[in-house]
């Protein structure tokens, strides 16, 4: 039967005119008779409203490098649920990809225009007080400036091959610390067993050592092991349980935060006895509330490395381009991250959440600069002997442990006493 001829054509074709009649009338609700998108139109269409009949108003309107940011009213029972729920139906009528936030009593809705640049240049963020907990910047996502946030979530490890951009990402974290933070707060140990990504900085003063080989590295795990069960010893002894109450109960005995960062961390794979990754693993295990921090990398991920006791206790987990699938599901328990084929280009996947984000990237020109005001002659300050029975004058700290921060306004009184008769000089 032909369509003239169909009992039911008047009824298709006043269905259609009424469906288009509405879809304009719609449209005009929602886009206005200029064109433009109306947020305030959409959210009453959708019936976002609270018990009082209140619908959400549109505060101010601001055109960002990003995009358009429309931010917006939180009537009185509403949250950002309510809003998230209708974020899939508001990027097909507005024809972007939106990010939804909450922020200072406002709901703030991002219209990204753009997707992710291929190339951020590094941008130096100042950090908060570091008593907050330290956040380091990584680049950028669609959800804006990407951070890996310790307090929360203590260790990382870094993934990439060749070129991927892991070596980059490791500079720029190591520049944001030490332009960030001072000696006092904060001490960096670096284990360089890749012997050339960290030498740009085993002379900056928030480094307190340098190793290169297994032994040399397997020996700091094992001090800084050593150093983290003292410090819950000493928790316990004063009734707290955290790096965080202990520095806010006793300010002027405040310890130091640590960070360990190891590259190519699967070369502690060389230690037949295994005895280096069997500390690393105990450390990571335990460090969480003592202030230590854990940052791996490598290019060649291992699941003899990456294992289950890793992943059960590492966050963070920072991935840039690997070599195959099998790479991919290693560190991420899922493909993906063989796929990803801009230099910069990184997966960071915190627990269950992954997001998209593109690395800042700083040249080596760019980080000798930035760190120049930081470096300092570490040789200048290495113990000297200064009398025949071979003693020095720093043997008197010999017992001193490392991690205190002491507040003492006459340090040096009873030292400049104590060297008052300075005819022992004749004997050098």
């Amino acid at each position: 039967m032909s369509y003239e001829n169909n009992l039911f054509a008047p009824l298709i074709d006043a269905t259609v005119d009424v469906i288009y009649s509405v879809g304009c009338l719609l449209g005009k609700l929602l886009f206005g008779e200029s064109n433009r998108f109306d947020i305030e139109n959409f959210f009453k269409v959708c019936e976002l409203k609270n018990s009082r009949g209140e619908y959400p108003v549109l505060c101010k309107k601001v055109d960002t490098d990003r995009g358009v940011k429309f931010i917006l009213s939180l009537p009185i029972g509403l949250c950002l649920k309510d809003f998230l729920k209708l974020k899939d139906a508001l990027e097909q009528q507005i024809k972007t990809k939106v990010v939804i936030s909450y922020n200072n009593g406002y709901i703030e809705i991002l219209s990204i225009l753009d997707d992710l640049k291929e190339l951020y240049s590094f941008e130096l963020q100042k950090a908060n007080p570091i008593s907050k907990g330290i956040k380091i910047p990584l680049g950028y996502s669609l959800d804006g400036l990407q951070y890996i946030n310790l307090k929360e979530h203590p260790h990382s490890f870094v993934v990439g091959s060749t070129g991927g951009g892991k070596s980059v990402c490791l500079k720029s974290l190591m520049v944001f610390l030490i332009c960030n933070y001072c000696p006092s707060e904060l001490e960096i140990h670096l284990g360089d067993l890749k012997f050339v990504e960290f030498a740009l900085f085993k002379n900056v003063e928030l480094v307190k050592d340098f190793k290169t080989s297994v032994s040399d590295v397997t020996e700091q795990i094992k001090m800084l092991l050593d150093e983290t069960e003292r410090r819950y010893q000493l928790f316990e002894s004063v009734g707290v349980t955290n790096i965080f109450d202990y520095n806010k109960k006793f300010p002027k005995k405040k310890l130091k935060y640590q960070i360990l960062i190891i590259e190519e961390v699967v070369n502690l794979l060389q230690d037949s006895k295994k005895t280096a990754m069997k500390l690393l693993k105990r450390l990571i295990a335990i460090s969480r509330n003592s202030g230590l921090y854990c940052i791996f990398s490598t290019q060649r991920p291992s699941a003899d490395v990456i294992d289950s006791v890793v992943k059960a206790n590492i966050s963070n987990r920072i991935v840039f381009h690997t070599e195959s699938e099998k790479d991919s599901v290693i560190c991420l328990d899922e493909v993906g991250a063989e796929t990803l084929d801009i230099k910069g280009r990184g997966i960071l996947k915190v627990g269950s959440n992954k997001t998209v984000f593109q690395g800042f990237y700083v040249s080596d020109d760019e980080v000798k600069e930035y760190i120049k005001p930081y470096v300092v002659n570490k040789k200048a300050v290495e113990p000297v002997v200064v009398s025949n029975n071979g003693n020095t004058i720093f043997d008197k700290y010999k017992d001193f442990k490392p991690g205190f921060i002491e507040n003492k306004k006459n340090d040096n009184v009873e030292d400049a006493e104590d060297l008052k008769d300075l005819s022992f000089l004749k004997n050098i």
